[in-house]
């Protein structure tokens, strides 16, 4: 190779590299929104997140496709991907439901009431088997090729997508929604035969220096979280995994009663699903539906024993490897608690560990046995009031904040938790009752909130509550209203439940 020609190679290796840290710098600034401006960053707004991860594709293809010896291939990075995965055998890799499930196992067995259970009958995934330690070359099989591995036939799986562009650009979705892209590229070019068998000598795969800085610019988009490939792939049929964490409550791990559940998410959500009896873990599959917010768990209080306590429930997408904490500490009995046979829980997704030890978004940076669950009933006399309108006014500042961002920046899903989840409005205004309220007597029933909010419907409607004030008839009879319907509307939902809707229907 002449001398200008090695010169010219190597200004090209150079253009690569600055673009790839031109695009990523641009993804993060996109990601990062107003943070981003008030480091001093130019702003991004009109440019689509779509757009650049396509162009960012496009680059991988560029760089995949200097010094290749085989020109047939029409989207080199793909191609690599394609014949690492053959020459691991990865058709007949299998892999273990351990490598996929890990955080809800290690919550089930934390879980004295959890038992260990064989799938579901009617669980529509294949058997768990185990893993096999070495490829059939003999050679062992580390934990980050397991991963690309999986991911691979993930995108293989997909029969929406018909080329070879359409299964990278998937492929690429799927490792930056999993903060795993500048690790299975790494994976990829640690495998020198490959590279020896279908790149020459100066072809920027090559290069160890300048591979080495490439990597890292894609390592800095590990600090953004991206659903690109769940916002994507809307029609996809995804495996959902379901922990349903009972407590150690008298009674209160098993019920004889028929249970079901809804989860939802900010494209559309499953309908009723039957959970299995006696399994308190199983899977389905459903087509996508999106980034979760909402579970809806609950039962037809059937059978000698229906009570049921519920910590918490896990619920696992197989293929983004999401693992999303929805917890309750609550019976679900109508003879306990506030009487609610049905609860809305609030999705808490979990952070992924970074540390090499843990296959990259297997775990969870805190597992979520270790996090105590939101408690039944918080204890009144720990809040002050100064504490109780600092909780308010956080929480009416945040929805303003919400309604006062662009729409194309706001998260559907996001407002349910602004209004239910913890520290949300209907937890504030709960606090602002709680304070100083009487709740608790000896050999009764406790008191709840809507238990005063009912009784001063009954004042209203009583003769002395018909001496009131003109200008205040409107407020009252839209009161008495919204009571009579939440009490009309479902026999399922307990005191607090109802007292959560008359607050979100207030706020609409």
């Amino acid at each position: 190779m002449s001398l200008n020609s090695s010169d010219a190679h190597i200004t090209f290796i150079q253009q690569l590299l600055t673009e790839c840290k031109a695009k990523t710098k641009r993804m993060l600034v996109l990601k990062m929104g107003q943070e981003a401006k008030d480091l001093g960053h130019n702003d991004v707004k009109g440019v689509e997140e779509n757009s650049l991860i396509a162009s960012l594709c496009d680059l991988l293809d560029r760089i995949w496709g200097h010094g290749l010896n085989i020109r047939k291939a029409k989207c080199p990075l793909w191609f690599h991907l394609l014949s690492y995965y053959d020459s691991c055998d990865g058709d007949t890799m299998e892999l273990t439901e351990d490598s996929f499930s890990s955080p809800c196992q290690r919550s089930a067995e934390s879980s004295p009431v959890m038992p260990r259970r064989p799938h579901m009958r009617r669980s529509t995934s294949p058997e768990p088997t185990r893993i096999r330690t070495e490829s059939p070359a003999g050679r062992r099989v580390s934990m980050g090729t397991k991963a690309l591995m999986a991911d691979v036939r993930s995108v293989k799986n997909l029969s929406e997508i018909k080329t070879d562009t359409g299964c990278l650009r998937a492929f690429v979705r799927l490792a930056l929604e999993k903060k795993a892209l500048s690790k299975h590229l790494k994976t990829l070019l640690n495998d020198k035969d490959i590279l020896r068998k279908y790149y020459k000598n100066y072809a920027f795969v090559r290069t160890e220096e300048e591979r080495e800085q490439f990597l890292y610019y894609l390592l800095s988009l590990n600090a953004v979280d991206y659903f690109c490939f769940t916002n994507c792939f809307t029609t996809l049929a995804i495996t959902y995994k379901v922990v349903i964490v009972t407590g150690k409550q008298l009674g209160g791990s098993t019920t004889t009663a028929n249970v079901w559940m809804i989860l939802a998410g900010e494209i559309k959500d499953t309908g009723i699903i039957d959970v299995p009896k006696g399994d308190c873990e199983f899977r389905f599959q459903h087509p996508n539906v999106g980034k979760l917010t909402t579970l809806r768990i609950g039962h037809d209080s059937s059978g000698y024993a229906p009570g049921w306590f519920v910590e918490q429930v896990l619920v696992r997408n197989e293929i983004t490897g999401h693992l999303y904490r929805f917890p309750c500490g609550r019976w679900l009995a109508k003879s306990n608690d506030d009487g609610s046979t049905e609860r809305l829980l609030v999705a808490e997704l979990q952070e992924k560990q970074t540390n090499n030890n843990e296959e990259s978004g297997n775990s969870t940076s805190s597992s979520p046995q270790r996090r105590s669950p939101v408690m039944p009933r918080k204890t009144p006399e720990k809040s002050t009031i100064p504490v109780v309108q600092e909780n308010v006014a956080n929480a009416v500042n945040n929805i303003v904040k919400y309604f006062c961002r662009p729409e194309s920046s706001g998260e559907r899903g996001y407002l349910t938790y602004l209004l239910c989840g913890e520290n949300g409005l209907c937890d504030s205004l709960d606090q602002v009752f709680q304070c100083g309220f009487k709740s608790s007597r000896l050999f009764q029933k406790n008191f709840f909130i809507w238990d005063f909010i009912e009784k001063v419907y009954l004042y209203l409607n009583s003769e002395e509550g018909s001496f009131i004030l003109t200008d205040q008839r409107r407020a009252k009879l839209s009161f008495c209203s919204v009571v009579q319907k939440i009490n009309d509307a479902s026999q399922t939902v307990g005191k607090d439940g109802k007292f959560q809707t008359f607050i979100c229907l207030g706020a609409r």
